[in-house]
């Protein structure tokens, strides 16, 4: 199984690019359901200013992992434009600081300072060597890839969401079967996440042997394998609506679109794809002729237009609060 789409479709990186995609993705994890952010990014709602904006990062942030995977080797010019893709801040500019960088809300009040900007160059360049060699074993090199990269702190803005990028690149590249480290933190326990990352600066960081690096890389696995099962019971599920259905080829495109947006609004569809009126018309009917799509009515809770017909595909839907609700079980801590 590649990592990046599944057999079905589905797409995994494009699903968790919500929660790895910045600022918005950790005050809104629980305010906004898949159920919200979907409704929204199906262009059916005109006043979720919220969702919009975590909609806009998420999809920046799963541009950039398209853009890093095509590499087959990392660069500094490459990581300054994958910079520069997630940055919220890119008035000063792509590239690495000129001024000091912590952790934090101040310099004074910082968790971590960065080292000075003089010495960037030299520290990712020994990070780019790692990441381009295979001389560590692939797992330990994506974590060590990741972190080293917070710590460097290279760029002005967007440093956690280019090392989130990096790890991805590395699981892509080597199909590793794991998520992202930061979801750990993001969904069990910032606090030792964090102590995983400062720790690689201490005597107490012993090579990968260390409970804060065994917790996380069990989870993030364990988690994987959880994931992979929910998909494959919902790919279960849509095989047998389809089961000796003999559906056109329009439909069957259409069924790809449905692993990513489950739900559907007409005219918002038809001004993001290259589907002409016809085409779609015709797959909704057939698709909801043969109960894969329902079609409700959807309702701006600050007013609008009023009711707008949607379709739903119910199977695909369920999956992605499945997979919402099984990573935020564990949720402890406020991050």
């Amino acid at each position: 199984m590649r990592r990046s789409t599944l057999k079905n479709n589905f797409n995994l990186n494009r699903y968790l690019s919500r929660y790895l995609a910045g600022e918005q993705s950790l005050r809104a994890r629980r305010d906004i359901s898949s159920k919200r952010f979907l409704t929204a990014r199906s262009g059916v709602s005109d006043y979720d200013f919220e969702s919009t904006e975590l909609i806009e990062q998420s999809n920046k942030y799963f541009e950039a992992y398209n853009y890093i995977t095509s590499f087959e080797r990392l660069t500094k010019d490459i990581l300054a434009e994958v910079n520069i893709q997630v940055s919220s801040n890119k008035g000063r500019g792509k590239g690495y600081r000129k001024t000091k960088g912590w952790i934090g809300v101040s310099l004074k009040k910082a968790k971590y300072v960065a080292p000075e900007p003089e010495e960037i160059d030299t520290l990712m360049d020994d990070l780019l060597n790692i990441v381009n060699s295979n001389d560590m074993e692939p797992m330990k090199k994506a974590h060590y890839a990741h972190t080293k990269l917070v710590l460097i702190h290279p760029f002005y803005d967007g440093n956690g969401r280019t090392a989130r990028l990096v790890f991805d690149y590395l699981a892509n590249k080597d199909n590793l079967e794991t998520l992202n480290p930061y979801l750990y933190r993001l969904c069990v326990n910032e606090k030792e996440y964090f102590d995983f990352t400062t720790n690689f600066l201490t005597p107490k960081f012993k090579g990968f042997s260390n409970k804060e690096y065994a917790d996380i890389n069990t989870w993030t696995q364990d988690m994987y394998a959880k994931f992979r099962d929910i998909i494959k019971e919902a790919e279960k599920l849509m095989s047998q609506k389809l089961f000796l259905r003999n559906i056109s080829e329009g439909a069957c495109r259409l069924i790809g679109e449905l692993w990513n947006n489950p739900i559907i609004h007409f005219d918002s569809f038809l001004k993001l794809n290259n589907w002409s009126n016809a085409q779609l018309k015709n797959g909704l009917d057939e698709l909801t002729d043969i109960q894969v799509l329902e079609k409700r009515y959807f309702r701006e809770n600050n007013g609008g237009e009023g009711d707008k017909l949607i379709f739903v595909c119910s199977p695909v839907l369920a999956l992605f609060s499945q997979l919402e609700n099984e990573m935020l079980k564990d949720f402890k801590n406020e991050a």
